[in-house]
């Protein structure tokens, strides 16, 4: 892999918490107690969008997902701000921001053999967290209240 696989971007701003609350399938209230959080960002349908990885950072939230969804999804999730007072910018990430200790594609193949799921482009929007064992690796919480496609996936 030449490029490094994955992108950030920053959700800063008074409304930060309450509007990836409502956007995304895991309750950000377990950021308290941990320093990463798996999450999936579904479609009203309750298909995943993109797998990310959220940690608590002092301005916000920073959101990691593969980088070639990075830009739709930043699109997407814009459009879905309305009034709330959040900003949304994206970021080139780092393997210090993955925690990764040895090459991308020994993460990505350590992950895989742990069942941790990627979303790429190619499988945006074709599962539901539930066909990726999303629900087992406590990705999604039924206990939050509702964000898009809550209803498909509950």
């Amino acid at each position: 892999m030449s490029e490094f696989p994955y992108s950030k971007i920053l959700a800063s701003g008074p409304d930060a918490f309450d509007f990836l609350q409502a956007q995304l399938s895991n309750d950000l209230r377990l950021l308290e107690e941990r320093v990463e959080l798996l999450s999936a960002w579904c479609n009203p349908k309750g298909r995943v969008i993109c797998i990310m990885r959220i940690h608590r950072r002092e301005a916000g939230y920073q959101i990691l997902l593969p980088a070639e969804l990075a830009e739709p999804v930043l699109k997407r999730l814009t459009m879905f701000r309305f009034r709330s007072r959040v900003e949304l910018e994206p970021a080139a990430a780092s393997s210090d921001d993955l925690g990764i200790r040895s090459s991308a594609d020994d993460w990505l193949l350590a992950n895989l053999r742990a069942g941790i799921p990627e979303v790429w482009r190619a499988q945006s929007e074709e599962f539901t967290p539930h066909m990726l064992n999303l629900d087992k690796l406590g990705a999604v919480s039924f206990a939050k209240g509702c964000y898009t496609g809550q209803e498909v996936v509950a």
